[in-house]
């Protein structure tokens, strides 16, 4: 016999084994057996499920009273419920990964093409500052130019990061609504069938 069974030697008892189905952000399916004893002490599911490990015989029909039907949905409600906490915990968690992935990508671009800004910036005050030392016109005109390069340079990198922030954004939404419409999670108990136990 499994060791965690003993205490219940010499006891008898009602099992009601439940298939759960939760559609969410993927599919789950779960077996989850209602059991308690003749004196009302209920059997934890996982301790119930390994009624199964053990040889049985069976010994023919019985019929349940509304009292024990009443605490088997108790006790089916009660596990049904944890099921679907854990699920919407481990939902939640997934959601806040996502985002603190979106929100760490958007940190590290944000600082990659501020520096590249800000070395610009430097780069374009002194060449400025170069070419108005410079006395002759023509290397002016050709330092000029090269101002005016990376100042377009300059240009396109805000731009990347007006768009790098819109696509962030973006994928934020992206996030939010898939997230929402797996909210609305479907869940479907299924009873497979109810048994009354005696351990021997």
């Amino acid at each position: 016999m499994v060791s965690a069974l003993k205490p219940y030697t010499g006891q008898s008892g009602w099992l009601q084994l439940s298939h759960l189905e939760i559609n969410s952000f993927e599919y789950e399916d779960y077996l989850i057996a209602a059991c308690f004893t003749n004196d009302g002490t209920i059997v934890e599911n996982e301790l119930a499920h390994r009624l199964f490990s053990l040889i049985a015989t069976e010994n023919g029909i019985c019929n349940t009273t509304s009292d024990t039907k009443k605490k088997l949905e108790d006790i089916l409600f009660s596990e049904k419920q944890a099921v679907i906490d854990d699920n919407a915990n481990r939902n939640k968690d997934f959601f806040d990964t996502e985002m603190d992935k979106l929100d760490q990508w958007a940190d590290d671009m944000k600082i990659s093409l501020d520096k590249e800004i800000k070395d610009l910036d430097a780069e374009i005050k002194l060449r400025k500052s170069e070419a108005k030392k410079m006395l002759n016109l023509e290397a002016k005109i050709k330092a000029q130019r090269a101002i005016k390069d990376l100042e377009k340079k300059r240009s396109e990198k805000r731009q990347n990061l007006f768009e790098a922030q819109d696509t962030i954004d973006e994928r934020k939404e992206e996030l939010l609504t898939e997230v929402e419409r797996r909210l609305k999670q479907s869940i479907k108990a299924t009873e497979l069938f109810t048994i009354k136990w005696t351990l021997k």
